[in-house]
């Protein structure tokens, strides 16, 4: 259950890492437009679940255009991520007539966990980051990356971003990889 992940019955794991994401748009030419428009969100629910359970992500809840998930630990959470971004560019070479971009921002803290759900300054934060980020990227704060060691992606500084609730300037990294 999601208490059971947000490590609330274990006193020594109470940080959550959370992903956070929107779907950038897709160019749906083909009628009937709802059935195409359900086909592309099929492809980004079937592409985003296989990265989370991959990596060992929890869906906390879909917000009609993205999802956000929870993991126990930072590098999974950004494997998770580069593995979703890397499926969307499979996915798009195959079917350019309906591409699919997401957007993706990754934040670590501990949320607050209620009623299934995560709310808080760790869940606000993680959709402003996303906010930062455009079609096919991922953004991250710092502490994502100084525990992301060893996960393969590279980090490179996007500047120090005034956010809305933050009271001081958040420096935002986009995290890259082969293939992305």
């Amino acid at each position: 259950d999601l208490e059971d992940h947000t490590g609330l019955r274990d006193p020594l794991c109470r940080n959550l890492h959370l992903v956070q994401w929107g779907s950038c748009g897709a160019s749906i030419a083909a009628p009937p437009r709802d059935a195409a428009a359900q086909e592309v969100v099929r492809t980004h629910n079937r592409i985003v679940r296989a990265a989370l359970t991959t990596y060992q992500g929890r869906e906390v809840k879909h917000t009609g255009d993205g999802i956000m998930a929870s993991f126990k630990n930072i590098s999974n959470a950004v494997k998770s991520a580069v593995a979703m971004q890397k499926a969307l560019v499979q996915h798009n070479a195959k079917k350019p007539d309906i591409p699919l971009h997401i957007k993706i921002g990754v934040n670590a803290g501990t949320p607050i966990a209620e009623d299934g759900d995560l709310f808080g300054t760790t869940v606000q934060l993680a959709a402003r980051i996303c906010d930062k980020a455009g079609a096919g990227e991922i953004c991250a704060t710092n502490l994502v990356k100084e525990f992301s060691q060893g996960s393969g992606a590279e980090f490179q500084s996007m500047g120090d971003f005034e956010l809305n609730g933050v009271n001081e300037a958040t420096t935002i990294y986009q995290v890259t990889a082969p293939g992305m």
